[in-house]
């Protein structure tokens, strides 16, 4: 430097030289920056450079030195030249985010393509504060909204194709569910058939042999023929007892087919001491009316669950407790044996019977629901919940096709002597109502006057004959023993009516007592003691 602090020509030589590479860095930094820049003077934002990134971005036109209306005409209309506008006015930047543009496509002129930018208008002013143009800079997010509309649709696509598959399940659900019921019904009416075919043919049989054997034994007999027929009659009993086992298991008695479900309950409670557990049952007296369709499935869910008692609670009592609780019957199964972990999967048992998933499923189909807390060494509770019949649904049955009989019926009353006692026999298997007339009416004082075969005619000719004693069957078709003693003690208590059935079964005596029975005798001892059962119901003194 010379003396006057003036720079020497080789000074300002290198100091160019210096101010010349940065600027060259700065350009190079500028054109491959991996953002879009460029910048725009004056009112009509005239391009004055644009980097590479920019330029990709209008499709590689050439723009510098041309207004950006010139250069970019497809953006009027857009608002971008309004934007633009108000930033050299006002000198506040602008910073757009997620914005959307259409641009001329490289590939063809008449074409535009939708571009997504993120972008930032910034001032450029002069030393003295002047603004003199814009600097535009920002990154674009087409790629990225491109993927994420890629994402969403396959998502749409994903959730529509669940849906499917769902609702798809939900109806092979439906159907499965569906055909378990039909499955279960088709089972229980099997049972019922074969309970059914047991008592009406092969029961009715045994018990007439039972009491032809019965009335030759009361004759005078060589020594072998009474042996080989008491040899015999042991036989039919063990042969009758099996049968009405039978029958028991396959199908509850008659007494049971009522409108409330609770005798099932009971019924099925008893029938637990077989598989070695005794079953309390506990109910008020409130009614609770179940729909015929939702009385198998119940009660074949009682009796899986106390099943499942007996085989894995590791105790030999339950208790079964009947509730109503607004317009839902509540049965509760609970004991308290080993219990176990009922966050896991639900159980089944080993039969292969319903298992507690099943019931829980069965339950749902039903409007109802099973609610269950077991908690292991402290016991299990288990709660069916089923809706009640609606009111509307509940009547008295239409018998306008009730089934008609072909008794005979002897309206004379010219045999009805003063001295003897008048009996009407009602029961639906002819052979027995003839095996039973023969039995009475060897004896001088009874009489039969009239044979029923169903409970309908039972109270029909008891109304028109006024008999002295009805001998009532339990199970009737049209109307059975039970509804027939009801109706008939209503209008005649006066009479005395005597149970009769295949089913040595206490609850149904019981049943038959509560309509106003005086007596009950099965069938196969009905030859023994009916006549003197007779007498003694008609005039106790004798």
């Amino acid at each position: 430097m010379n003396p006057e602090g003036r720079k020497s020509k080789a000074e300002l030589e290198e100091l160019l030289k210096e101010v010349q590479t940065e600027r060259k860095q700065l350009s190079d930094i500028f054109n491959n920056a991996p953002s879009f820049m460029c910048v725009m003077i004056g009112t009509e934002h005239v391009f004055e450079r644009a980097n590479e990134c920019y330029k990709q971005l209008v499709g590689n036109r050439e723009i510098i030195g041309k207004p950006v209306r010139a250069a970019l005409p497809e953006i009027e209309g857009q608002g971008f030249l309004e934007i633009l506008d108000q930033v050299f006015k006002t000198g506040e930047t602008y910073r757009g985010t997620d914005i959307k543009v259409s641009l001329q496509s490289s590939d063809s002129p008449d074409k535009l393509e939708e571009h997504w930018l993120n972008f930032v208008y910034q001032p450029i002013r002069s030393p003295d504060g002047t603004i003199t143009g814009i600097f535009v800079q920002g990154i674009e997010l087409t790629q990225r909204k491109k993927a994420e509309e890629a994402l969403r649709a396959m998502n749409k696509t994903l959730e529509e194709r669940v849906e499917e598959r769902t609702s798809s399940l939900l109806s092979y659900q439906k159907q499965l569910r569906s055909l378990v019921s039909e499955l279960s019904t088709a089972e229980e009416n099997q049972r019922r058939y074969l309970a059914t075919e047991l008592h009406d043919n092969l029961g009715q049989l045994l018990a007439m042999c039972k009491m032809e054997l019965d009335l030759v034994k009361g004759g005078k007999l060589p020594s072998p023929a009474a042996s080989v027929i008491n040899k015999v009659t042991e036989l039919l009993n063990e042969v009758i007892s099996y049968t009405r086992q039978l029958m028991s298991e396959l199908k509850p008695p008659p007494v049971l087919n009522k409108e409330d479900i609770e005798a099932y309950i009971f019924w099925a409670a008893d029938q637990m001491k077989k598989h070695g557990l005794t079953v309390s049952v506990q109910s008020n007296d409130e009614p609770k009316p179940i729909d015929e369709e939702a009385k198998i499935p119940l009660l074949q869910s009682v009796r899986e669950l106390l099943m499942n008692v007996a085989q894995h609670s590791g105790v030999k009592k339950a208790r079964v407790t009947t509730s109503r609780l607004e317009n839902q019957m509540q049965v509760t199964v609970e004991d308290e044996g080993v219990g176990f972990d009922s966050e896991e999967e639900f159980i089944e048992s080993d039969d292969g019977g319903f298992g507690l998933f099943n019931i829980q499923e069965r339950m749902e189909m039903l409007g109802g629901r099973l609610e269950l807390v077991s908690v292991p060494q402290q016991g299990t509770r288990a709660t069916l919940f089923i809706p009640l019949k609606s009111e509307e649904k509940t009547g008295t049955p239409d018998r306008d096709n009730e089934k008609k009989s072909n008794s005979s019926v002897q309206t004379s009353f010219s045999s009805k002597l003063d001295q003897k006692i008048t009996v009407l026999i009602a029961d639906d298997h002819e052979m027995v109502r003839k095996g039973l007339r023969n039995l009475i009416e060897k004896e001088a004082d009874l009489v039969v006057i009239a044979e029923a075969a169903d409970g309908t005619e039972a109270v029909k000719f008891a109304g028109e004959l006024f008999p002295d004693v009805i001998v009532m069957d339990v199970n009737m078709p049209a109307m059975d023993g039970i509804e027939a003693t009801q109706l008939i003690k209503k209008k005649m208590p006066e009479v005395y009516i005597i149970g009769l059935s295949l089913h040595d079964d206490e609850q149904v005596s019981n049943e038959m007592r509560k309509a106003g029975a005086s007596a009950y005798l099965s069938k196969t001892e009905a030859f023994e003691t009916l006549c003197a059962t007779i007498r003694n119901e008609f005039n106790p003194s004798v």
